[in-house]
């Protein structure tokens, strides 16, 4: 058994792999946070009544309308808001039916004005390192800057991987 890892040193490795994948992550992170605080939020958003069957499509639906994305952590709410559904009496009706669209709606904005002025990079870049399909939830932000690398997204607000 000489070619076996104690249980400490196991996590230990593992402690040094996520520290490095932050290392790594965490330029991106910062320049996905720094692009997302640039975009404003709609002023005038609660004037359209956009029926959607689910919150996904809901925020789709606001993409396209705005033609902006929306952020990681409110892509990832709106997945999560949806499965919460799954098993409930209301699971197969449409979410317009549910709530009022406007109100809908406006709930969204709220959570992604919080997500786009609070988020820490740090904290991106850690659940970036926990959800191996993170790059689902990541809309396609404009590429306008020449990064070919961690180091030079640390120096730009419109690189993103």
């Amino acid at each position: 058994m000489s070619g076996l890892l104690s249980v400490d040193a196991c996590y230990g490795l593992k402690i040094t792999l996520i520290a490095e994948l932050c290392a790594v992550l965490r330029p991106y992170a910062n320049a996905y946070q720094q692009y997302m605080k640039q975009l404003p939020i709609p002023s005038k958003h609660c004037e359209t009544h956009i029926p959607n069957i689910t919150w996904r499509e809901l925020g789709n639906s606001m993409k396209q309308l705005y033609g902006q994305p929306l952020h990681y952590l409110t892509n990832l709410m709106l997945q999560r808001w949806d499965d919460s559904r799954i098993g409930s009496e209301n699971e197969h009706k449409p979410m317009h039916s549910i709530i009022e669209p406007s109100v809908a709606e406006s709930t969204i904005w709220v959570v992604e004005e919080f997500h786009r002025r609070s988020t820490s990079t740090q904290h991106v870049a850690t659940l970036w390192i926990n959800d191996p399909k993170y790059s689902a939830f990541i809309d396609p932000i404009p590429h306008t800057g020449g990064c070919s690398d961690a180091k030079s997204a640390e120096n730009t607000d419109s690189c993103i991987i």
